[in-house]
């Protein structure tokens, strides 16, 4: 009697004519967000000391050196100003 029983809810709820669509999902909207100006920095030079290119508009990335703040395209060029800082500064 209870394997009747069992088949028979079974068979009632597989039966059962869906009512209402799935819940679709979706995914937040982007928002535009506001990113932080890089910061108005004193550069010492408004050149790369190491690759020689502008960095008056934009730079990468900054070191400090004998109190002054030097200014480079990417970071490969600040580490190898950083390995031998005086090479760099003495061809100016």
């Amino acid at each position: 009697m209870r394997k009747v029983i069992v088949a028979l809810l079974v068979l009632f709820t597989a039966c059962q004519p869906k009512t209402s669509e799935p819940e679709q999902k979706t995914a937040p909207a982007l928002e535009e967000k506001e990113f932080p100006a890089k910061p108005d920095i004193a550069l010492a030079s408004d050149i790369d000391p190491v690759c020689k290119m502008s960095v008056k508009e934009e730079f990468s990335d900054t070191a400090m050196y004998d109190g002054k703040i030097y200014g480079f395209c990417a970071s490969a060029c600040k580490d190898d100003f950083l390995k031998e800082p005086l090479t760099y500064l003495e061809e100016k």
